[in-house]
């Protein structure tokens, strides 16, 4: 890993960031964190100095706790958006559903019977495309978060009103994710929960220290989507560039041709990634956009 180049770099340095034009982000720690008015400014210089890239972003949100940065970037119509950790990766603006991959109800027994829940509770997420119209907006991603157990009326952390459910059998279709709070639960269930989770082959967790255990279908990361495009665009990717900045963005930053970690990412990702910026989140960002502009001034076609 290197330290992303600088404006006072050798200008060989920015020969790799050459026709750049796929640039996929996390959003949590990276794009918002520090990021009032940042947006507004790599939309502008995507534009007017490099006009053919856009960018796209990877997170663990759902569609509705994303909504706002989708929008706010200006995705082109049909680009993917990789939601829930890469469990459900949609084509903007459109009804086509490029990936959506479920857990099995069986597991969500097995995380009942490890809990107290009387006392303790788990949050299920489920996602469909409504048929009703075409186009994906607010109304199109039909997003549901359940409450299984002891849970109190209000909101996840995404916004979503949560629903109480007595048990995964009221449950009509298969969640694309499941999270669970820690702070929430009792030592001997902690361990309980760790121990489903390492015998059940069928699932993949992050604990990456936020307080929070996020569950999806083993196999599933956010650097999927790289393998969508292939299949699906083929000649959309000149060269892509990835940024992240925690242990679930490092399947993103190894599958991308670059790979790029904010200054406040994990060991992990860094890691994982090619190059370093020397701000943290949304500064980090506004770095690796002055590079691709300085290298698409010297080095583009």
């Amino acid at each position: 890993m290197k330290k992303l180049p600088d404006k006072n770099c050798n200008l060989n340095e920015l020969k790799d960031f050459c026709n750049v034009n796929f640039i996929i982000t996390d959003i949590d720690g990276t794009l918002v964190k520090g990021g009032d008015g940042v947006i507004k400014q790599i939309n502008s210089k995507i534009r007017f100095n490099w006009g053919k890239a856009f960018m796209t972003i990877a997170t663990g949100r759902t569609f509705f706790g994303a909504r706002k940065v989708i929008e706010e970037l200006d995705i082109p119509r049909g680009i993917p958006l990789v939601l829930y950790n890469g469990s459900v990766i949609i084509a903007y603006q459109t009804n086509e559903l490029l990936l959506h991959k479920t857990i099995p109800k069986y597991f969500l027994k097995k995380l009942e019977n490890a809990l107290n829940l009387e006392k303790e509770h788990f949050l299920v997420y489920t996602m469909k495309l409504s048929d009703k119209a075409f186009g994906i907006t607010e109304d199109m991603v039909v997003e549901k978060v359940y409450g299984i157990g002891k849970v109190e009326n209000g909101v996840d952390v995404n916004g979503l009103d949560i629903e109480k459910c007595k048990d995964s059998n009221d449950l009509l279709i298969s969640p694309c994710s499941v999270l669970i709070d820690k702070s929430a639960l009792s030592k001997e269930s902690q361990k309980k929960v760790y121990d489903v989770l390492d015998h059940v082959e069928e699932v993949a967790y992050t604990d990456s220290g936020n307080g929070f255990v996020e569950i999806s279908r083993n196999g599933v990361n956010k650097g999927i989507v790289f393998q969508i495009i292939q299949e699906k665009y083929p000649f959309l990717i000149k060269k892509s560039l990835a940024i992240g900045d925690n242990d679930n963005d490092c399947e993103l930053l190894k599958a991308a041709d670059i790979g790029v970690a904010v200054a406040n990412g994990s060991d992990d990702a860094k890691q994982a990634a090619d190059y370093i910026c020397e701000h943290e989140g949304a500064a980090g960002v506004l770095d690796v956009i002055h590079t691709l502009k300085n290298a698409s001034k010297y080095w583009g076609e």
